[in-house]
């Protein structure tokens, strides 16, 4: 299919032109990157190529070369700016370009010292226009134009979310993984899921606070709930209990730690399980509930209260996640956010608390690549906020295949305003309108009605009538 590729990652056969760039030859210079920009953690995507011609190599400028040097040579940048490296994502291809993409993540209260640091590599010189999402789009906007001259290119989040995590997954055949006997130590592992029919799931978005999305299709998804109580009130109250600075340090003190002696079990209540109801023994009845008690509360360590404050969080967004699953009967949960980096403690939890609590009949799925969002702002894979209606996300063009070939044989041939939108064969924006509309057949049990107006419109923008 055009504009995908073998070896490397599919990106949608969209012309520079719709994407704002002009043609092939005036795409976007280097370097391309994008970023999530979120209120406790701001994530950058940076696509490296790997196929730089001498000619090429000559020609570049020396910022050029330094700043690819600087971000690839390191996994640490001053105090607090990391490169995750077993995220690195190789052999990717992206608008005929051969390369990685590298992930780099830093404590969005350090943005100020981003903003120097790119200052003093020379960004400023070869980037005007950076593709971004997250609320810190917006609150830094003015603080990228004063200090860097560059104008951000907001895109919605929870769009750019579900986008991004589609193209992870559509391109990583490893990426989807569930848990397996997440309660045992020995017998736990992860093991690969399916992703390839995935619709309907709900995506469970754990950041700084959580938002909850049904997703019915590529394009169709709705926020269905969420909760103030996520990543940031973990990290927040656990600064306040137990002293630490950063997520890492939380984590690390909650692995060493025990929940049971800071919250109250269905067993210090029932002096067993609850049978009646089916509650048993080790199930938390109150979070912090020995917390009442002076006694217990001189004999908890740090560590301890970690655990516990890790625990309550996480059985909160579990508890919300499986009602909103049951009410939209749906069967699949897949947990992102950098709330779950390094934080294999609530993975298992929310593993067994819907397995166990749906009695098998609800899976909780995970991802490899948790920054998923920020992939769908790399600079060369942009779409401009006019062009949307015919233009998709460059994860779902490998997955037309087969609903854009029954669109074809099913209503292309008996529809001549389709037929006409299909035979353009001077503009690539036909075949892309034909692509969108194969989706849309799909997604919208082949039902013709959102074909033909979109077609039609197409038709009288480029002045052609209808064969």
């Amino acid at each position: 299919m055009a504009g995908s590729s073998k070896d490397g990652l599919k990106v949608p056969p969209a012309s520079c032109k719709e994407n704002g760039f002009g043609d092939i030859d005036s795409m976007p210079s280097m370097p391309w990157f994008g970023m999530d920009i979120g209120g406790t953690l701001s994530k950058l995507v940076y696509f490296e190529p790997k196929d730089i011609t001498p000619d090429e190599a000559d020609a570049e400028v020396e910022t050029l070369k330094n700043i690819r040097r600087y971000l690839t040579k390191n996994s640490a940048y001053g105090k607090t700016g990391h490169r995750d490296t077993h995220l690195q994502m190789d052999n990717v291809v992206i608008r005929h370009r051969r390369g990685a993409l590298h992930f780099i993540r830093f404590p969005t209260c350090e943005m100020g010292n981003f903003l120097a640091l790119a200052k003093s590599k020379g960004m400023a010189t070869l980037v005007t226009t950076v593709s971004a999402t997250g609320g810190g789009a917006y609150k830094f906007e003015d603080n990228f134009r004063r200090e860097l001259n560059m104008r951000l290119t907001k895109f919605d989040e929870l769009d750019s979310l579900i986008r991004g995590m589609l193209y992870v997954e559509t391109n990583n055949p490893c990426e989807c993984y569930y848990w397996i006997n997440p309660t045992d130590d020995e017998r736990c592992e992860k093991r690969l899921f399916d992703f390839s029919d995935p619709y309907p799931f709900l995506i469970v978005n754990i950041g700084s606070g959580v938002s909850v999305l049904a997703v019915y299709g590529p394009n169709n998804y709705r926020r269905i709930s969420g909760t103030s109580l996520g990543g940031g009130t973990f990290l927040g109250l656990c600064c306040l209990l137990t002293g630490c600075n950063s997520f890492e340090e939380a984590i690390d003190l909650a692995t060493g730690g025990d929940n049971t002696r800071v919250d109250k079990l269905v067993r210090d209540i029932y002096g067993g399980d609850y049978e009646r109801f089916g509650l048993p023994g080790d199930l938390v009845a109150s979070s912090f509930g020995h917390m009442n008690s002076k006694e217990k509360r001189a004999t908890v360590s740090r560590e301890d209260l970690a655990r516990a404050t890790l625990v309550t969080i996480t059985n909160n967004i579990g508890s919300i996640a499986r009602m909103c699953a049951l009410n939209e009967k749906i069967e699949r949960v897949v947990f992102v956010g950098n709330f779950l980096r390094v934080n294999p403690i609530s993975m298992k939890l929310l593993a067994h608390a819907m397995d166990y609590w749906s009695k098998g009949t609800l899976k909780a799925l995970f991802l490899e690549h948790e920054p998923a969002s920020v992939l769908e702002n790399v600079v060369p894979m942009r779409v401009l906020p006019g062009e949307n209606s015919f233009l998709m996300a460059n994860s779902l063009i490998s997955c037309l295949a087969s609903s854009l070939s029954r669109f074809v044989k099913l209503h292309i041939t008996s529809s001549p305003t389709l037929k006409s939108c299909f035979s353009h064969e001077n503009c690539v924006l036909g075949y892309i309108t034909v692509v969108t509309l194969g989706l849309w057949v799909a997604c919208w049990n082949s039902t013709i009605l959102p074909a033909e107006p979109v077609a039609q419109a197409f038709l009288n923008r480029h002045n052609i009538q209808v064969q």
